[in-house]
């Protein structure tokens, strides 16, 4: 993966990337001498991941504890994990496999912290 960052952006923010040894997954923390978002947070960490199947239908090469760690600062987790579930798309119908390999990353957002799901490029009812 690799990450285009805007020249504005870098001379106004520190971004600095970390490496976990995951080639799916590209994690960037992006901090300011003043507080972000207006809160009192001066760092933020983006995580970026696109996950595939492995040779095990039900299991995707990037886990949920990786997309979700528990942070003592803002998170914005973007992903594209090739999987679909209810949560995000109530008004598809799901194979049996589809819910069950996918639901472990929608149970574990909510648990370390609050997020906010925000489905994007898909209709509701499309594959």
């Amino acid at each position: 993966m690799v990450a285009y960052i805007h020249m504005s952006f870098v001379s106004n923010y520190t971004v600095l990337p970390r490496f976990r040894g995951v080639h799916d997954v590209l994690s960037l923390d992006v901090s300011s001498q003043e507080p972000l978002f207006g809160t009192d947070f001066h760092s933020f960490r983006i995580i970026n991941a696109y996950s595939t199947n492995t040779i095990y239908l039900s299991v995707h090469s990037v886990q949920p504890d990786l997309l979700f760690p528990e942070l003592g600062f803002p998170l914005l987790v973007v992903r594209d994990l090739n999987m679909h579930n209810p949560s995000s798309d109530p008004l598809h119908s799901f194979s049996p496999r589809q819910i069950s390999s996918s639901t472990p990353y929608f149970e574990k957002a909510p648990r370390p912290a609050s997020y906010s799901l925000i489905p994007a490029g898909n209709t509701p009812g499309s594959p």
